[in-house]
């Protein structure tokens, strides 16, 4: 095993990702290269950690710029995809009956559990004051649901949202109703809500993942017919 002095605490360590991070360089010999950091990384989070605690100010700004420009990021992104889908629908429902049809056991399972879980015993009314409260928009991730379209009998066709259920388990009534896109729809499947709606769900942001909660504790009994 190799093994690299560390410039800074000049202890000898094992030369690998386990005790160096890696950086990018740009060499004209070389090119474009990664290569192990001079310090170790016991050292650097040393540093950052003293820089972070002697600028708290300055880092909480720079980690709200970094969040916010990430949210625009992930919306453009979105926004992108939305379009490109709605200018190719055919496109998009011809992928969806190919594997439909190469997927006919999926599909048996998914219909299955559509059907175990698909009849919430909710008024029009309730529903109806359940997309409004989300602003007629999937409450995981925003789509619209004027641009929510789904293949029918070969045909690309307009679709209300899912009743989803909260909780996979709960009840079927409007203290478990969660308007939902398709496609949030089936990722979620019988995911419990905390484990599929984190910050490693591309969907997810702390505003909606609130609004979604405050529906199900409290807003709900509002709308309750």
């Amino acid at each position: 095993m190799n093994y690299k002095v560390c410039t800074k605490c000049k202890e000898n360590k094992p030369s690998t990702k386990e005790y160096f991070y890696t950086q990018k360089t740009t060499t004209k010999k070389y090119g474009v290269r990664y290569v192990l950091t001079s310090w170790c990384r016991d050292c650097i989070n040393k540093k950052q950690a003293k820089y972070r605690k002697e600028h708290i100010e300055e880092c909480r700004i720079r980690e709200l710029k970094y969040y916010h420009a990430d949210l625009v990021r992930k919306e453009r992104k979105k926004a992108g995809y939305r379009k490109h889908a709605k200018e190719n629908r055919e496109v998009y429902a011809e992928r969806l009956s190919e594997w439909q049809k190469a997927n006919p056991n999926r599909v048996r399972e998914y219909n299955r559990f559509r059907e175990m879980h698909k009849k919430h015993d909710v008024t029009n009314n309730e529903w109806e004051n359940c997309k409004n409260y989300f602003n007629y928009r999937c409450a995981y991730c925003g789509y619209p649901t004027e641009e929510h379209f789904i293949k029918r009998k070969e045909k690309c066709i307009w679709s209300d949202f899912h009743k989803e259920h909260f909780d996979h388990d709960g009840s079927n009534d409007i203290t478990n109703l969660i308007p939902s896109c398709l496609w949030c729809n089936s990722s979620k499947h019988q995911s419990e809500y905390d484990d599929w709606y984190n910050e490693s769900n591309e969907d997810y942001t702390p505003e909606r993942h609130y609004k979604i909660k405050k529906w199900i504790f409290e807003d709900h009994k509002k709308y309750r017919d």
